[in-house]
């Protein structure tokens, strides 16, 4: 017994002084105190598979395909990725898609030409919404485009839009979220990348476009902040003892780093989720399949939710809002 006791007070201590000397096994413990005390109070159930409505990509316009300069495996996973962004986005039935973080086109162009709405291409650089002119100019698609940072965008949208983006990047999903909720669009969001969102900024001292900017707090929701959640912690969740180069690869497996980030990456849908239905807004986290695993996951809200709760694979109750107040 005595023997017992000895060899348990020895591995404490020495448990002890491996989290003093080892930070990222500190960071997890960290991590997984917090999913412990947050996930039991989640009321986020769990979603079922979006059934998507199929795309025919044969008639489209080649100049508008996406991914085409990448490998057939990957032009399929964005192909799938769109049609689950298409699904949601013709269910809610505004009148214009803007896609704010929209690069060459590879998203909005595909919307434009299959939904049949306006469409409007924000990005930073004027380059690359240059090349999705051009590419929109040869298929005789009419789109338009504006040279803004995600952070401004707000200003350019009215209640009868839609804010779509896929792999919104570190902060761009939340940004994109902002500024749908403060004007009164509705938004469906595929987020990727979290980490970047609290990365420090440039050497050049400049904020990058996937970083928070100092106007946009962590945690977003009111619920997450009352578990006394600090900025420190928050970064302690996104990491979740996860290196970004490994963190795909990670989530395909199912071991206890895997079970970590995926209970730690649920909890931070539902608060980014809780920040806009603090908002009035009904919103709900969607699955799909074919996408881009981890990034298969759909972020969706509107003043009006009866669009969001007809989807077919929507599990939730239609009678009840997602988040009672």
């Amino acid at each position: 017994m005595r023997a017992t006791v000895a060899l348990l007070l020895v591995a404490r201590a020495s448990a002890v002084d491996y989290l003093q000397g080892n930070p990222r096994a500190a960071a997890r413990a960290r991590a997984v105190a917090l999913v412990d005390a947050i996930g039991s109070a989640s009321a986020l159930p769990d979603p079922d598979v979006l059934h998507t409505t199929a795309l025919d990509w044969s008639a489209i316009d080649e100049g508008l395909l996406p991914a085409t300069r990448e490998r057939d495996d990957e032009q399929r996973r964005s192909r799938a990725s769109i049609e689950a962004l298409a699904t949601v986005a013709r269910a809610l039935s505004n009148k214009r898609i803007v896609d704010p973080c929209a690069g060459r086109g590879d998203v909005a162009l595909p919307l434009a030409y299959f939904l049949s709405k306006d469409v409007l291409l924000c990005d930073v650089s004027a380059r690359a919404l240059d090349v999705a002119s051009e590419r929109a100019d040869e298929a005789s698609l009419q789109i338009k485009t504006k040279t803004v940072d995600c952070a401004e965008l707000a200003e350019h949208l009215n209640e009868n839009d839609c804010v779509v983006a896929l792999r919104a990047c570190g902060a761009v999903a939340d940004m994109a979220i902002e500024a749908a909720v403060e004007s009164g669009a509705a938004f469906v969001v595929s987020p990727c990348c979290l980490w970047k969102a609290v990365a420090k900024t440039t050497s050049k001292g400049g904020r990058m476009p996937t970083t928070a900017p100092p106007s946009l707090a962590y945690p977003r929701s009111a619920w997450l902040a009352g578990f006394d959640v600090s900025p420190e912690d928050y970064v302690t969740l996104v990491d979740a003892d996860e290196p970004p180069a490994a963190r795909a690869s990670a989530m395909l497996g199912d071991g206890a780093r895997t079970r970590l980030f995926r209970q730690a990456r649920r909890i931070l849908e539902e608060d980014r989720l809780r920040y806009a239905s603090e908002r009035g807004y009904d919103v709900r986290l969607l699955r799909f399949e074919g996408g881009d695993n981890p990034h298969v996951g759909i972020l969706a809200g509107a003043r009006d939710g009866a669009a969001l709760a007809a989807l077919a694979g929507d599990p939730f109750d239609d009678d009840e809002p997602l988040f009672p107040s």
